[in-house]
């Protein structure tokens, strides 16, 4: 399998593709405030990440498989991955050519319906 800086790397399935991704840059800086003079001092240490949380649409148990297996071969946030080429291309606007993704926690959440149709959502973060 291939890596990316010593991970692994798993292959997202193509379809169905998110419903919806949401997106969040984490800038890293510290912000102190003076409780006196409510005067702040701030701490840019130069650095970013992305955060996306990722919301699958309904499922039925057929679609639902291969993404059941992609999120389980990513144990957690020990490897990583890629969006595919065609989302890439499709969602510009979310700057996700050449970046890769894992987890942000060891857990995903999955919730079946009356109509025997899965939901899935999960929370990734940029792998820096």
């Amino acid at each position: 399998m291939p890596t990316y800086n010593g991970w692994t790397v798993v292959t997202m399935p193509s379809w169905p593709a998110p419903a919806s991704v949401q997106r969040a840059r984490v800038r890293a800086a510290a912000v102190v405030e003076s409780g006196f003079t409510f005067q702040q001092q701030v701490q840019d240490w130069g650095h970013s990440k992305t955060e996306l949380n990722v919301t699958m649409p309904p499922l039925n148990e057929a679609d639902v498989a291969p993404w059941i297996t992609f999120l389980e071969a990513l144990d957690g946030p020990v490897n990583v991955f890629q969006f595919s080429s065609a989302f890439v291309a499709k969602y510009p606007a979310l700057h996700l050519s050449g970046v890769y993704f894992r987890l942000r926690s060891n857990s995903w959440t999955q919730s079946l319906g009356d109509q025997r149709y899965y939901g899935l959502v999960f929370e990734i973060r940029e792998a820096i």
